[in-house]
């Protein structure tokens, strides 16, 4: 062949036969089909913003690249949401802030969804305040930092734990009531002059005798009919309470934690469990300190240039928590010489409520770390702490 020299023209008359077949014969690929096992791409995730409130919510739909998919103001039913994620599938991940009405639409979503999350209204208040206030703003801009992964995230219980939690808390506020009813019965009894230190034999005014003593006090005008009333109320208060007392007993014998915060001292069988389900997870605390600005235990701290000074214990945080270690400090110093000596000498230092909150905090650095080692109270804890 012209163009090409002897040897070339050689090589290729000596070339196998099926060499060329193979070649000339090889097909072309005019598809190209997935291989089996081959990893599928993954859907693009969309988010969805929800500010709840009592009765209705208002939701805004975004994709991964930011565009809104769609808005709408339900009600809190499922059946509203169902006929929502019909049209846009369930490859969502939802968030909502943490509010007095934030479990029913919490537990609806995460039936539905892939990820739901429960923000902290103050941080995400923080990261992104607006003039401008409404129910399309704020769930367009949940839903936004959902995106960007910039949604300062409040720990949510499970379903189990709340209904516990929220029995116990029932249990408190009885006890509440039942307090401020008998400060009214002492009211009455003032205004009329009445005072039981007159009378030696009743030590209670609400045991037996003080009650014998009550139902035959005669007060002027309408006093008497008030004091008969409160002190119906609070026979059907104590009742309640022991009513809930029974229930609460069946949640201590199925916990080991709570058996484990009945041996602090200070801590008996209504203070035990609802610190046990007020705290729930001891792990989603990183340390001790952490647990204690929870339980509202700690000092401010103002601090600006070279001005530095602490202030009083913290309002945000657990109330509960606060108050059922600040409830201890009296039972705890009376059976515990060391937590005694400890109050005694923060008292002689700085006086009654600075020993009651210190003692308060050494009971919860306490708790800490009872739940965290899953061991009963030792007395070595309270040097361990100081």
């Amino acid at each position: 062949m012209k163009g090409m020299s002897k040897r070339e023209d050689r090589q290729k008359k000596e070339a196998p036969p099926f060499e060329r077949i193979q070649i000339e014969s090889a097909p072309k690929i005019k598809d190209r089909r997935p291989i089996k096992g081959a990893i599928k791409k993954e859907e693009p995730m969309n988010y969805l913003g929800v500010d709840c409130h009592k009765r209705k919510s208002f939701l805004t739909a975004m994709d991964s690249g930011g565009a809104v998919m769609g808005r709408w103001s339900i009600r809190n039913d499922g059946k509203e949401l169902d006929r929502i994620f019909d049209k846009l599938g369930n490859n969502f991940k939802a968030v909502l802030e943490a509010s007095s009405t934030w479990p029913v639409m919490y537990d609806l979503l995460d039936e539905r969804v892939n990820e739901v999350i429960l923000a902290h209204p103050l941080k995400v208040k923080a990261i992104a305040e607006a003039k401008i206030k409404n129910d399309k703003i704020d769930s367009e801009v949940l839903a936004h930092l959902l995106r960007a992964d910039l949604i300062p995230e409040a720990y949510a219980p499970s379903k189990e734990t709340r209904y516990k939690k929220c029995y116990l808390r029932y249990r408190s506020s009885l006890v509440q009531m039942q307090t401020m009813v008998k400060n009214r019965v002492h009211a009455v009894l003032m205004r009329n002059h009445v005072s039981i230190e007159e009378q030696d034999a009743i030590s209670d005014l609400f045991g037996t005798k003080g009650r014998e003593y009550l139902a035959g006090v005669q007060l002027g005008g309408s006093d008497n009919e008030m004091l008969m009333g409160y002190l119906d109320l609070l026979d059907f208060l104590a009742n309640k309470i022991k009513l809930a007392d029974k229930r609460i007993k069946e949640i201590i014998k199925e916990d080991e934690l709570i058996r484990l915060l009945l041996t602090m001292p200070g801590i008996g069988p209504v203070f035990a469990p609802l610190i046990r389900y007020e705290v729930d997870r001891i792990d989603r605390f990183r340390n001790c300190g952490k647990f204690l600005c929870y339980c509202a235990l700690v000092p401010g701290l103002f601090s600006s240039a070279d001005i530095s000074r602490t202030t009083g214990i913290i309002k945000q945080g657990n109330k509960y928590l606060k108050w059922a270690f600040l409830e201890a400090v009296t039972p705890a110093t009376r059976t515990s010489v060391p937590l005694r000596a400890f109050y005694g000498r923060i008292y002689n230092k700085h006086g009654h409520h600075a020993a009651r909150v210190a003692t308060a905090r050494k009971l919860a650095k306490i708790a800490y770390h009872i739940l965290k080692d899953r061991k009963p109270f030792k007395e070595e804890l309270i040097k361990e702490q100081n």
